[in-house]
């Protein structure tokens, strides 16, 4: 996966995983090679189900940075690895809106909608991270508690089980892009 993630380039992504499960059982795992400063949070929700469920084990690989909504997709492979130079960003969610006159109920329903992003980027980082749970709500909360990660920290933390130095060579291949 490279670019952003949209909602578009996770129905790739969601389209390949699908065919590879059923075209290709025999498999042993599926690594997912990731370079993404992130986007849209619904898909990296969504990409991140379609991981962690995916029939053939997913190994996701941080190419070269994975940051924001790409966290949620890494977070969903059975294993997580990482090159040696890659970085990772944990951050707030944002609700991206045209500036104009809000409404207090505006504002609450803007809100409600963080809070979603916010509860579920807790539950996904407790599930692949050993970052206690007060840490992982304060680093989504306010950008001044994020978290910038080399390799070698995001080990320390439980991000990634380890580090690879070469692409692993596999028999099928798929680009899924933002382009």
């Amino acid at each position: 996966m490279s670019g952003e993630v949209t909602r578009d380039s996770v129905a790739k992504l969601i389209s390949a995983i699908e065919e590879i499960n059923r075209d290709h059982e025999g498999l042993e795992k599926i690594y997912l090679y990731i370079i993404s400063w992130g986007g849209d949070a619904d898909g990296g929700e969504a990409a991140y189900q379609i991981i962690k469920s995916s029939r053939i084990p997913i190994t996701t690989v941080n190419l070269a940075n994975v940051g924001s909504a790409a966290t949620f997709m890494f977070c969903g492979g059975k294993e997580r690895l990482s090159f040696e130079d890659g970085t990772f960003l944990l951050h707030p969610p944002a609700n991206v809106a045209p500036k104009r006159t809000w409404t207090p109920d505006e504002l609450r329903q803007m809100e409600e909608v963080l809070r979603t992003y916010v509860n579920f980027g807790v539950e996904v980082y407790k599930s692949c991270t050993t970052i206690p749970e007060a840490e992982i709500k304060a680093l989504l909360y306010s950008e001044d508690q994020r978290l910038v990660l080399s390799a070698k920290q995001a080990k320390e933390k439980g991000l990634i089980s380890g580090t690879v130095s070469e692409i692993i060579d596999t028999p099928y291949s798929y680009l899924v892009s933002d382009e």
